[in-house]
């Protein structure tokens, strides 16, 4: 090959190199920038708890939701545009917090906003429910985010009627041991798969990432709960038990680079076995003050 001749390719390489760089190199860049801070979760918040008795626990729901709605990229399950469907962190996630809303909105439909199981079901709450129970999936016809926010606005409204006498909240013990004892089930569902042997790369993290939004949506809801039910708690040596489970799942929250979930002889972590040994500790802690609360004697009245 003569001299003529390499020097063309050279020159042709200068022109093809920029090209390569700028509509390649860069969009490829932006695209991890982009993932990288759509892929953030929710951080924990400690909410005003100052609503009427029970208002608390409903607002904190309602709160819950509407952050996740309110996120940079929204309510991600149902996405299917290149831009978000890879965030499957984010989207694996928000699906632990709304399974975490609905465990505690059907609580409050079937016990807590009514003083016995014959009684009439409070209609705000039971709209809330079977909205935010909705496929999480759907895009359309009907939207889940239009769901979570008609979800939203219920439990609005129901609060807005324990302000003026036109709604209830029995915070009794009996009501308590029922909410602590689908948090205990929702822990150990998630500790079961956090468990699983066989897991894929990809669902490694789905299974983290579901987890750590069930233990980060479930502190909100206890220090809801410990407010709401000061009165029970405190009647029942139970203070220092909520107080403690609260200080655990806080513990729950730490961001790995990358999830792992290596053997114990490995020089790497095993991130879930780390949450799951933590998750293992607040459900032994919560069947703790079920058990406290059924042997109180106080079970049937608070």
């Amino acid at each position: 090959m003569n001299t003529q001749n390499i020097k063309g390719k050279l020159n042709i390489l200068k022109v093809k190199l920029p090209n390569v760089f700028k509509f390649v190199i860069i969009p490829i860049v932006l695209l991890s920038v982009w993932m990288y801070i759509a892929s953030h979760q929710s951080e924990p918040f400690y909410p005003e708890l100052n609503a009427v008795l029970g208002g608390n626990f409903a607002d904190v729901n309602r709160i819950l939701t509407e952050k996740e709605l309110d996120s940079l990229t929204g309510w991600t399950a149902n996405d299917y545009l290149p831009l978000t469907y890879f965030l499957d962190n984010k989207q694996n996630f928000q699906l632990g917090v709304i399974e975490t809303v609905r465990f505690s909105v059907r609580v409050l439909r079937d016990n807590l906003s009514r003083q016995r199981t014959t009684d009439q079901i409070d209609t705000d709450v039971k709209k809330a429910f079977e909205f935010y129970s909705n496929d999480p999936h759907k895009w359309i016809f009907p939207s889940y985010e239009s769901r979570l926010r008609k979800g939203s606005k219920s439990l609005e409204s129901y609060t807005e009627r324990l302000n003026n006498g036109s709604a209830r909240f029995y915070p009794r013990s009996d009501n308590l041991i029922q909410l602590m004892t689908q948090y205990s089930s929702l822990l150990g569902s998630a500790t079961t798969g956090l468990l699983d042997k066989d897991l894929s790369w990809t669902e490694t993290d789905n299974r983290f990432y579901y987890s750590k939004g069930i233990a980060y949506a479930m502190h909100i809801e206890m220090l809801a709960v410990q407010k709401d039910f000061q009165k029970i708690l405190k009647k029942n040596d139970g203070e220092e038990l909520i107080s403690s489970i609260i200080s655990e799942l806080d513990a729950t929250w730490f961001e790995p680079t990358v999830v792992l979930n290596c053997g114990k002889d490995d020089v790497f972590a095993n991130h879930l076995r780390n949450i799951s040994s933590e998750l293992l500790r607040i459900r032994q802690k919560i069947n703790s003050l079920i058990s406290v609360l059924s042997h109180s004697g106080q079970a049937s009245a608070g």
